[in-house]
């Protein structure tokens, strides 16, 4: 109030309770409701405390962002929000990884290596793409590795995957754990690709960061992704391990190079800023 400021935006949609008359909350995802079979989202404390905090802070916004058509009907049908709140507004590509230099300089003892930037969820579908990948450098004679960077946030499910893949692991599998965000555009710039295989969307960062890198994705048709990334990647069923190698393989036998496209941060702001003055 001592400043003017009549509109807030939030980057989130999960507030306890509405501290302004009018604000603006965004939305990336409902996981709580789309992907609640995961332990993750599974807990009844997590699914109960995500409801009522969104439902309440989505009632009450002024307007709701969202850059997903999946999203606004499922947020219409659960939360019974009308139309006219939404905002159409696509996920923006991290400015960072637009803007650094391109590194040219190799990483020692890294190469001809995928890459799958994700903590260790289960929803980030690990255990498929291990066994896709698998099968994949046994059919091409272990030329090739696939680099895994993220937390470990499932450590029940890290040690059955690392118990399940014990043999031969070096073989096919790095993992790095948390890196530092210059290490991570590095890796982006030598991988071959980026490999993506998580369950749920739909809106995910690691495939804009790899556009902004100039990289081919190989991509999870999780729902909502084709409306991200449109005909970018080569996509493949999450659910079969069979599809990941054939995407792989097409990848690699056909050399596949398409056009990339970034979103840029300014148009973002500008059209939230743009739809709040024509209230």
């Amino acid at each position: 109030k001592m400043n003017n400021i009549n509109v807030v935006w939030f980057l989130s949609a999960e507030y306890y309770y509405p501290l302004f008359s009018k604000y603006i909350s965004t939305v990336w995802d409902m996981q709580h409701l789309t992907h609640s079979k995961f332990p993750e989202n599974a807990s009844f404390f997590r699914k109960f405390y995500r409801g009522l905090v969104i439902k309440n802070f989505l009632k009450h916004s002024h307007r709701v962002i969202t850059g997903s058509t999946i999203l606004i009907k499922l947020i219409k049908r659960e939360y019974k929000i009308s139309s006219k709140k939404f905002i159409y507004n696509n996920h923006p590509t991290p400015s960072v990884f637009i803007n650094t230099k391109k590194q040219f300089k190799k990483i020692k003892g890294l190469r001809n290596f995928f890459l799958y930037p994700a903590n260790f969820w289960q929803h980030k579908n690990h255990m498929n793409l291990f066994e896709g990948f698998k099968k994949f450098n046994d059919q091409n004679k272990n030329k090739f590795k696939l680099v895994l960077v993220g937390d470990i946030k499932d450590k029940s499910h890290y040690k059955k995957l690392r118990l399940k893949y014990k043999k031969n692991f070096r073989k096919n599998f790095i993992i790095l754990n948390f890196v530092r965000l210059n290490y991570l555009i590095q890796l982006y710039d030598n991988c071959l690709a980026l490999i993506y295989s998580s369950f749920a969307g739909p809106e995910n960062l690691p495939p804009l960061e790899a556009m902004a890198r100039k990289k081919n994705i190989i991509c999870s048709n999780y729902p909502g992704a084709k409306e991200q990334l449109k005909n970018i990647p080569i996509y493949f069923n999450p659910k079969s391990p069979a599809s990941i190698v054939y995407a792989l393989n097409n990848f690699v036998k056909q050399k596949i190079k398409k056009q990339f496209f970034v979103r840029n941060t300014r148009d973002y702001v500008d059209r939230v800023i743009k739809e709040i003055k024509n209230d």
